[in-house]
Parts: structure tokens; sequence; C-alpha cells
């Protein structure tokens, strides 16, 4: 998975999306230097259009809605301070 567009930092987050056993979908993603970075994350599902979704980090009590068009178009925007993370169960809320 490669970012999409974001700042020239953007090339520092290293991302990766999976299914898991049972079809659930995650999303990791690490910044892996000492500065800020940003990008949109284009996201490798081809059923997103016209759904909401909420990602929710394991590492974290951060939850977030998204609209599924959104996360088709331009991506899901990250922002991470300097070796920051997130690993983002993805569920559906249709």
């Amino acid at each position: 998975m490669r970012p999409g567009m974001g700042t020239g930092a953007g090339a520092n987050i290293i991302a990766f999306a999976w299914r898991g056993d049972q079809g659930e979908r995650w999303l990791a993603a690490v910044n892996y230097s000492q500065q800020a970075s940003q990008c949109y994350l284009r996201l490798p599902y081809s059923d997103l259009h016209k759904r909401s979704f909420r990602l929710e980090d394991r590492m974290s009590a951060q939850v977030y809605l998204r609209s599924g068009d959104e996360l088709a178009g331009h991506g899901l925007y990250i922002d991470l301070p300097s070796w920051g993370y997130h690993v983002f169960r993805i569920y559906s809320n249709d």
C-alpha cells in the first residue's frame, strides 16, 4: 500500500491493510521518521462506495467515522506524530 497525496513527509508513512480470517478489515500505519507526517492512504477494498465505516484504533481509544465514498476517492487521511502509529479495525456501519 502506497501513500497518496500528502506532504513530502508522507513518504515516511508505511501502511499495510489486510482481511482477517473471518473477513474483518484491518489497517496498520506507522510514521517511520522523526518528523510529523501526513498523507492520504488508498485502501485496497473494492466495496467502499455508498457505505459508511467506523475505524477503531486498537492502540488507543480513538474511533473515527468515515464515508466510504471519501475513502474510495481521496483515501484515508493520516496525520501522525514522529514515530506515531495506528492499528485500525475497520467496521462497516451498514
